[in-house]
């Protein structure tokens, strides 16, 4: 008897466990980004650094003389349009981020009016 009690718990306890996985899994997932995008967002914040880091080098040299002016203008609007598409790129990463989050939460009733209660 008590042999055939235990059995039944252990077949109830294995049954709650595979209800209950999916849910943890769905709430995991929901938690953190996809690599993919994680990775994506670290590699453009790297290009951007990269890219300021350049146009700072570049404003330098140019103001010590070791790049001309034709030179700088040419370099200066070629960097200076990759770091702005970068920064879109980031945006627009941002943003699907925000809208992905908003798109999961409940929103709130809003503040009750104090005094009376109802």
């Amino acid at each position: 008897m008590i042999a055939g009690t235990w059995i039944a718990l252990a077949l109830a306890a294995v049954a709650a466990l595979l209800v209950a996985a999916p849910l943890w899994r769905a709430r995991g997932a929901t938690r953190r980004p996809p690599v993919e995008e994680l990775d994506e967002a670290r590699e453009l914040q790297s290009q951007q650094e990269m890219l300021l880091s350049s146009l700072r080098d570049l404003e330098d040299d140019h103001a010590t003389d070791k790049v001309g002016e034709d030179d700088y203008r040419v370099l200066h609007a070629k960097l200076s349009a990759e770091a702005i598409a970068v920064m879109r790129r980031l945006d627009a990463a941002e943003q699907r981020r925000e809208a992905e989050v908003a798109s999961r939460t409940v929103p709130h009733p809003g503040p009750r009016p104090l005094g009376r209660s109802q």
